[in-house]
């Protein structure tokens, strides 16, 4: 009885105890991932002697799923080391079981119940103990703890407690790193208490950047309203561009058409045939994108060496509209894909609903799709205490990448919880070897000062320190008195897997996505002939620009058609301002109150342009005025676009305080770029 009492105690089976008469009628066996066979055997073989042996299989305890190990460290090497003791008394054990997500439940209530009796100590120990808890599951965000910590951080700003919210929303951050408004809160209650701390105050908005831009549900909603906004101020660029350049210069085309019809139509009529023809396609119903093209077609041999190189990347940028409308749909059709439920489980929880649909997604044929969907299963059912499963789901894994360093570590986690000890070892060496990651390293460390290997836990300790920082001080100096079965870290699933799936949607919503997008400014043009169309056109323009000798200009006074001379100007200009011959003096007066009236209208029309950016444009700095006119757009769509931010799950507890500053931030940089343009514009 002695010893059937010692080995329950220790997680270890009797010389004479048959596990498969406990084992549940589901479970399977697997073996280490330091074997090469097919992790899909229901009982694989056993290897041979010199590799890795099989973890033996979960068996059904009083609590199953749950195994206990012996507090402090080294305990498991210990309890091996020195073997059974007659005497020990029937006691529960008083090792700490394994962390699960409950945990967390459980800190936060005796967070509360000490914040509720005032003992402010025992309150930041149980916030430490949430910390803790998040490093060893590789939780990422503990929303409700986060959301909870944030609510104090405001309820002490509104009571002037500037150092208690400081740390408040310091501590929210560190609970939730992809929350944007803990970082904002800390950002702002650091102002608050000495604007002059430059280094604090920016460490806390290069956070709020990074949770906007890299993490992986934020990033989804900032970049799809980032790329949205520069299609939207490209595409109001574009067709402003070719607006400008029709009015610039459409004269001179209608002039040479002129001399080419001798005595059937004027040049006035010409040019108002040419605006017909350019706004025909829209009116058909062909769509502005049509008209677009023609008019930059049209004007494009006629135009200087710049205006040409700026007028083909346009229509080039036209040509891949519908590329763009397809990058942007994958974005769009994100919310609610299978992606978005595979990045909802892993948040601190799943609802019903949202486990409801992680369990109904199929493996398909394809291994990555497999590879992410048990990693994701994996990953929920070792924070929720299945370790059975999520063991299983990480052979699986193994199974497809037998050397992903993230599922080797995380096995060899269930591996020592199952009292694997040399085989988790065995897989933190593999892991670490294949990979950069720091959790294998200070998992390994662990396990070897466990055993007394003092040196080669240091050693390990130095590459990770090399390698996170943050993360080795943190382990070290967390709490040493834990068993070590509690401080072993799981390395979070990264965001790059959950990227490369962004675009797996079916195809028809694709196709219907796009063609909605391409109706308003395609009509009935199909999206698969349009860049056919660009290509048509530009050929054309291309074949009549091989003939630019042949085609008329601006006269450099008056505007009028002139030929391509070194400097070009027309013949009026030349009978009176260039030769010597006799001009009556009211021809001339009246010839140079039309130059001045030219050269009046230019620069007021570049002046007048100026804040939109266009101005420039309008003149002979064509570069610099598509450069100013972008920018002031790009603002613009930024603003116009503004409230599709608010789709993102991860803006609650943001105040309205944030979108204001979001609202300055952007207009002021639309204002500058404003002012600048038209400081530009007045410079001659």
């Amino acid at each position: 009885m002695g010893t059937l009492l010692l080995c329950w105690l220790l997680g270890q089976a009797p010389p004479d105890f048959d596990p498969s008469q406990f084992e549940g009628p589901d479970e399977t066996e697997v073996e280490a991932p330091g074997l090469e066979e097919n992790f899909d055997e229901p009982t694989p073989a056993p290897p041979p002697p010199q590799e890795v042996a099989p973890v033996p299989a979960l068996t059904q305890d009083p609590k199953p799923q749950i195994r206990r190990v012996r507090a402090g460290r080294g305990s498991l090497a210990t309890a091996e080391r020195d073997g059974p003791k007659a005497e020990l008394p029937e006691v529960e054990p008083s090792g700490p079981e394994v962390v699960t997500e409950s945990a967390t439940r459980e800190r936060l209530q005796a967070r509360a119940d000490a914040l509720a009796r005032g003992d402010f100590e025992a309150a930041d120990v149980a916030l430490q103990e949430l910390l803790e808890v998040k490093r060893s599951l590789g939780i990422r965000n503990m929303l409700v703890a986060a959301g909870v910590v944030l609510r104090e951080a405001q309820v002490a700003l509104q009571q002037d407690q500037i150092d208690l919210a400081v740390e408040r929303a310091q501590a929210a951050g560190r609970l939730a790193p992809d929350l944007p408004a803990a970082h904002w809160m800390a950002m702002t209650t650091l102002v608050r208490q000495d604007f002059t701390q430059v280094v604090q105050i920016g460490a806390a908005f290069a956070d709020l950047l990074v949770a906007w831009t890299t993490a992986f549900r934020n990033a989804v909603t900032f970049w799809a309203w980032a790329f949205g906004s520069f299609l939207l101020g490209l595409a109001i660029l574009i067709v402003g561009y070719a607006v400008l350049q029709v009015f610039k210069y459409l004269p001179y085309p209608a002039h040479d058409l002129s001399l080419g019809l001798p005595g059937v139509l004027g040049m006035g009529e010409l040019t108002l045939a040419l605006l017909v023809l350019i706004a025909l396609p829209m009116a058909l119903g062909f769509g502005l994108w049509v008209s677009v093209a023609v008019a930059l077609a049209v004007v494009l041999p006629y135009q200087s060496l710049t205006e040409r190189f700026i007028s083909a990347v346009f229509a080039l940028a036209l040509a891949f509209t519908p590329v763009a409308l397809q990058q942007l749909g994958a974005f769009v059709l994100f919310h609610g894909s299978e992606t978005d439920v595979l990045a909802s489980a892993l948040g601190e929880s799943l609802a019903s609903r949202e486990r409801a649909l992680l369990d109904a997604l199929s493996e398909d044929a394809r291994p990555e799709h497999r590879r992410l969907l048990a990693q994701v299963r994996a990953h929920r059912a070792r924070q929720s205490g299945d370790l059975v499963a999520a063991k299983r789901h990480y052979a699986q894994v193994l199974g497809l990448a037998p050397d992903d360093p993230q599922s080797l570590n995380n096995w060899a986690v269930l591996a020592y919880l199952e009292e694997a000890g040399r085989e988790a070892k065995d897989a933190f060496r593999r892991a670490a070897k294949a990979s950069q990651l720091v959790e294998p390293r200070l998992n390994l460390s662990l396990l070897l000062a466990d055993e007394g290997k003092f040196e080669e836990a240091d050693a390990l300790l130095l590459e990770a320190r090399a390698l996170d920082p943050k993360l080795t001080a943190e382990f070290t100096e967390s709490d040493g008195a834990r068993a070590s079965a509690q401080r072993l870290l799981e390395v979070p699933l990264p965001d790059s897997l959950l990227w490369s799936h962004i675009g797996d949607h079916p195809p028809e919503q694709e196709q219907a996505l796009v063609a909605e997008l391409w109706t308003p400014i395609g009509g009935r043009t199909q999206v698969g002939w349009y860049p056919f169309v660009v290509g048509v056109l530009a050929v054309l323009s291309v074949f009549f620009l091989r003939m630019r000798r042949r085609l008329s200009t601006a006269c450099g006074k008056c505007g009028r058609p002139a030929g391509r001379a070194k400097q070009p100007i027309c013949e009026q200009c030349v009978s009176v301002f260039v030769t010597a011959v006799a001009v009556e003096p009211k021809m001339r007066l009246e010839k140079e109150a039309e130059v001045r009236s030219y050269q009046r209208r230019r620069r007021w029309t570049e002046r007048l342009l100026g804040p939109m950016g266009l101005g420039l444009a309008w003149n002979d700095r064509p570069l610099q005025g598509v450069f100013f006119a972008f920018g002031i757009l790009l603002c613009g769509a930024g603003l116009l676009l503004l409230p599709l931010l608010g789709v993102s799950a991860w803006r609650i507890y943001v105040g309205p305080e944030a979108r204001q500053a979001a609202v300055f931030a952007i207009g002021s940089a639309m204002l500058v770029t404003s002012a600048w343009s038209l400081l530009k514009s007045w410079e001659r």
